[in-house]
This record gives C-alpha cells, structure tokens and sequence, in this order.
C-alpha cells in the first residue's frame, strides 16, 4: 500500500500535468507572454474557486470558461485593484467618513482611539496615509502646492491648487503633521500636539 506521502506526490504531478495541458500553446492575452502563465476569472463574483485541477473534466470546463489565461505580472497588477478598501472590508471597523474625520482631527491619537475603539498605531496609520489612503482629504490635497492668486494678498488663508483636477480651492497651508503656528513648533513633538 503506497504511503501517503506517495499518494500526495501523485495526485501533485496529476494535477499538474492536467494543469500544464491546459495552458499548452497559450499565451498571455494582455502581454503575450509565455512564461508563468495563471487563471484569471474575467469576473470575480462568479469564481468559484482557482483550485480546478482535480475537478471531474464538466465541472473544470465550467470553471474554466470563466477565465482567462494571464501571465503573472500582468494578473497582479490586475486583480490588485479588485481588493474590497475601507467600509467594503468585511473586517473594517470604521466608515470612510470616520476615516476621514480622523485623518483632519489634531485630537490626541490617545482621544480618536478610544472614541473610535481602535488601537492608537491604527490612528497613526490613518494619518499617515499608509492605511485608508483611497480616501484622501481637501487638506492632504491642497497643502502639497500652495500658489499665489491674484487678490488673495496676505490672506492667512492662502489659495492652494487642488491636486484631483486642478482646480484652486482655499485651504490653509497646513497639515496634520505640520505645525499651525511658529509658535507650535517648539511646544510639543507633533504626537503630543494632536
């Protein structure tokens, strides 16, 4: 009686020769490559499962039908845009807005954590940028490219270029991060000020 290790083996190079049959002689249909070639479900709320190999030969067809043949460069970049972002995350605990009235409060991280009831690093991460970036804010936009408008003269308020289309919309030259004073500057590190 074969071990099963033996029998694991076997059903591997099964699957594999099943698989390598399949993507004989094809190519990929966005670069035409040859090389590293997957499955890409053309619509990914019908996929069932990528695992078809060892599905009886009408169930695979099925399955199969629905994709189409990728080489692996070209499925990251593609299916990277289909992750779920933010409130669409099954595990998210926030709303876009929350996100957003986070990122423009210069509350304590400490404060918005605990109201929020999220640790305080995922307040920084928000802030930051490095999570909930598909959001954005009028501040994070603008503050990046302050320009000069005719008539706005010494306005404490400067006009700042709206980096989503260009348009010039007011907004104060400062950040989360960026002090709103000179006087701020040397009166708590940026944590501490929030």
């Amino acid at each position: 009686m074969p071990t099963p290790e033996l029998q694991r083996e076997y059903a591997r190079q099964w699957m594999a020769a099943r698989r390598a049959a399949w993507f004989e002689g094809k190519i990929c249909e966005e670069c035409g490559s040859t090389k590293n070639l997957e499955l890409d479900h053309r619509d990914p709320t019908m996929k069932v499962t990528h695992r078809v190999w060892s599905w009886r030969k009408e169930r695979r067809e099925a399955e199969l039908a629905k994709c189409r043949t990728l080489c692996q460069e070209c499925h990251k970049l593609k299916s990277a845009g289909e992750h779920a972002k933010g409130s669409r995350n099954g595990c998210a605990k926030l709303t876009e807005e929350e996100a957003r009235q986070i990122r423009e409060s210069v509350e304590p991280s400490r404060t918005l954590s605990i109201r929020y009831g999220i640790g305080m690093r995922t307040v920084q991460h928000i802030r930051k940028g490095d999570t909930w970036s598909h959001i954005g804010t009028l501040a994070q936009r603008s503050v990046h490219h302050p320009v000069t408008v005719e008539g706005a003269g010494s306005n404490p308020t400067r006009l700042a270029q709206n980096k989503l289309g260009g348009v010039a919309c007011p907004s104060p030259v400062t950040g989360p991060d960026l002090p709103r004073s000179a006087g701020d500057m040397t009166a708590a590190p940026i944590e501490e000020r929030r």
